[in-house]
C-alpha cells in the first residue's frame, strides 16, 4: 500500500509541475535575481531608449540592427556583467526619474529576461517586467566596474568604431585631395606589390627618380585601426568645403572616403579633433587628428629634396 501512496503521490507532483510550471517557474525566478547564468546561449539583445538597438547573433558573428558592424567589445562586457550582477539594496514602489531610463530584453535562448535599467545621482537600478521593486546594482568582485557604462542607449557604444583597417597589401589605391590647394593632390596606385605615385587623379605618374620610395611604402603601412571616437549628428550644411578628402580601394574593391573638416570651437579649430564624414553616411565622427595626421599628407611629402 505505501509503494502504491508513493506512487500516487510522485505521480501528483510531476502532474502538478506539468499543469503548473510556468506559474511554478515564476513563482522561484525571484525579483531580485537579474544574473544571465548561460550568456553562451544569448542570441539577441534589444536595448530600447530613445532609439532601438537590436543585437542579433547570426551564425556565431553579432549584427547591430542588421549590420555586421557591433562592438564584441561592448557586447562581452554586457554580458561578462549580467553575469555576475549582485543586489546592494531595494526601493519598493518608487517614485525616480532616472538620467537613464532603458527596457531591455535578453534572450537566452528560449528564455527572454525583461528588465527595467534606470541610474540616477551615479546609482544603477534594474527592475523585472511586471515588479514595483527596484534594485540598486553592482557587478560582483568588479566594484570600480559602473554598470551604467556598460548599459548605454547610444548607438556608438554598441558600434565597431572602425571606419579603416587594411593592411598595406591590402590596398589597391590611395588618393587624398586638397580642396584648398590642388597642386598637392596625389594618388599612389600598388600593382603586383609596387607602388607608383600619380598627380592626383590624373595618368601623370612621377618618375621614380623623383620618389621617395620608403616614405610611399611608410605611408601604406598606415591604415590599419583608423577609428573614431563618438558621432555628432551635426549638420554638415553649416560646414565649409572639406580640408581633406581622403579616397581608398583595397584590393577586394571595396571604397572608402573620409572627408575631413576641423572640430571648430566659439574660440576656433580644435588642434586636437578634426569631424570626419565617412562614406556619406549621416552624422560626423569625431576623430582625434593623432589618428589621422599621418594619413592626411600632402604631394610633396614623397618628393626627394633636390
Amino acid at each position: 500500500m505505501r509503494k502504491i501512496a508513493y506512487l500516487i503521490i510522485i505521480s501528483c507532483l510531476v502532474l502538478a509541475g506539468f499543469l503548473f510550471r510556468g506559474k511554478l517557474g515564476s513563482f522561484l525566478n525571484k525579483e531580485n535575481n537579474f544574473i544571465i547564468a548561460d550568456t553562451a546561449s544569448v542570441n539577441r539583445i534589444e536595448i530600447i531608449s530613445a532609439d532601438s538597438i537590436i543585437l542579433f547573433r547570426q551564425d556565431g558573428f553579432w549584427l547591430l540592427n542588421g549590420k555586421p558592424n557591433a562592438s564584441y567589445v561592448a557586447i562581452n562586457n554586457f554580458l561578462f556583467a549580467f553575469q555576475r550582477i549582485g543586489v546592494t539594496g531595494v526601493i519598493s514602489k518608487p517614485e525616480l526619474h532616472g538620467e537613464k531610463d532603458i527596457l531591455l530584453n535578453v534572450f537566452e535562448g528560449r528564455k527572454r529576461h525583461s528588465f527595467r535599467f534606470y541610474e540616477t545621482e551615479g546609482i544603477s537600478f534594474l527592475q523585472k517586467e511586471g515588479s514595483e521593486k527596484r534594485f540598486s546594482i553592482v557587478v560582483s568582485g568588479f566594484p570600480d566596474t559602473n554598470p551604467s557604462e556598460l548599459v548605454s542607449a547610444e548607438m556608438d557604444h554598441w558600434s565597431d568604431r572602425t571606419l579603416i583597417n587594411l593592411k598595406p597589401s591590402e590596398i589597391l589605391e590611395v588618393a587624398v585631395l586638397y580642396p584648398y590647394n590642388p597642386d598637392q593632390d596625389f594618388r599612389i596606385v600598388q600593382s603586383e606589390g609596387v607602388a607608383k605615385l600619380y598627380e592626383g587623379f590624373s595618368d601623370i605618374e612621377i618618375s621614380e627618380t623623383r620618389v621617395d620610395k620608403e616614405k610611399l611604402d611608410f605611408y601604406l603601412s598606415y591604415f590599419g585601426n583608423v577609428f573614431y571616437d563618438y558621432t555628432e549628428n551635426d549638420d554638415l550644411k553649416s560646414k565649409e568645403e572639406a580640408r581633406w578628402i581622403l579616397k581608398i580601394e583595397d584590393v577586394r574593391g571595396r571604397e572608402y572616403e573620409l572627408k575631413v573638416y576641423p572640430y571648430l570651437h566659439p574660440q576656433g579649430e580644435d588642434m586636437y579633433k578634426g569631424l570626419v564624414q565617412f562614406n556619406n553616411q549621416p552624422g560626423l565622427k569625431v576623430t582625434r587628428f593623432m589618428v589621422l595626421d599621418l594619413l592626411l599628407q600632402d604631394r610633396d611629402h614623397f618628393l626627394k629634396s633636390e
